[in-house]
């Protein structure tokens, strides 16, 4: 089995739930980055500070998957986070396939969304493909980095999160 981030590397059949939960993550920030870059104004502090999260939690799965570290805390970790995702996507339409009564919504994901998939950071997916310079030129920027900095003074991002998000938003 090939690791889900594209490094070519074999992985043991031990890391098998460890590869799979990072895939599902990975399509989790994929469709969160696209309903932010799509329409702007839902992406409140709720939404941003659960992308960081989930690429927080996709980073130590695939450093998990990389270094062999132990499996068992970033895989409770994934499950709380998609289990998060998955209860604040449930009615948004524009990200969810409706189920049956017994089983879940299904993430909408199109090919086109697919072939977007950056699998070093899909949080960025979408949102990455804005010029530097549209990025340093927006007034956006500064209230992006104003709702992470609360996010952080409020105890919601790690110093390395913080770091993280603030790196992605200044490009």
């Amino acid at each position: 089995m090939k690791c889900f981030c594209g490094c070519g590397a074999e992985l043991p059949k031990r890391h098998l739930d460890a590869n799979l939960q990072a895939s599902e993550v990975a399509l989790e920030l994929l469709v969160w980055d696209r309903a932010r870059v799509i329409d702007p104004g839902s992406s409140s502090e709720a939404v941003e500070s659960l992308i960081v999260r989930g690429a927080g939690c996709y980073r130590r799965l695939l450093s998990t998957l990389h270094d062999e570290r132990e499996v068992d805390s970033p895989l409770a970790e994934g499950q709380r986070w998609l289990q998060e995702s998955h209860d604040q996507r449930w009615d948004r339409d524009d990200m969810t396939k409706k189920g049956s009564l017994l089983s879940k919504g299904k993430l909408k994901v199109s090919n086109s969304d697919l072939e977007r998939l950056d699998r070093a950071h899909p949080e960025t997916s979408f949102s990455a493909t804005r010029s530097q310079s549209e990025d340093a030129e927006s007034p956006d920027v500064v209230a992006q980095i104003e709702r992470l900095g609360a996010l952080y003074a409020n105890g919601l991002l790690s110093d390395e999160e913080f770091s993280a998000a603030k790196e992605r938003v200044l490009g």
